[in-house]
């Protein structure tokens, strides 16, 4: 019996890995559209429009890129696994306990 829920905890934890690897891939190679967005949110309070990197190295503007794409992508799999958590939890709750989940998972989510 217990087999089955460790059987769907790995599935599940699979598949997280997954999502976040093509959430990875796809971040990094939109890389230049989201430095652009991330970009523009900070330079509105400079009103300056230079939109380029100072750097001394060739690998700054790689890893700032491989960085970015790190960020977005975390932070895109957190909330993927706590519904995938709040989704595995909801199943075997009372009614008070599902609500209570329930505004737990979405102040995470928000958060």
């Amino acid at each position: 019996m217990i087999y089955k829920y460790l059987l769907e905890v790995k599935y599940r934890t699979f598949f997280s890995f997954i999502a976040w690897s093509f959430t990875m891939i796809n971040c990094y190679y939109f890389k230049e559209t989201l430095l652009y967005v991330f970009m523009k949110f900070s330079l509105e309070s400079n009103k300056n429009n230079s939109l380029y990197f100072l750097t001394t190295d060739v690998a700054e503007v790689f890893i700032a890129y491989v960085q970015l794409s790190y960020y977005i992508a975390n932070q895109t799999t957190i909330i993927f696994m706590s519904y995938q958590l709040y989704i595995f939890l909801s199943a075997g709750l009372y009614i008070f306990e599902y609500a209570y989940l329930k505004s737990i998972t979405s102040m995470i989510t928000v958060c």
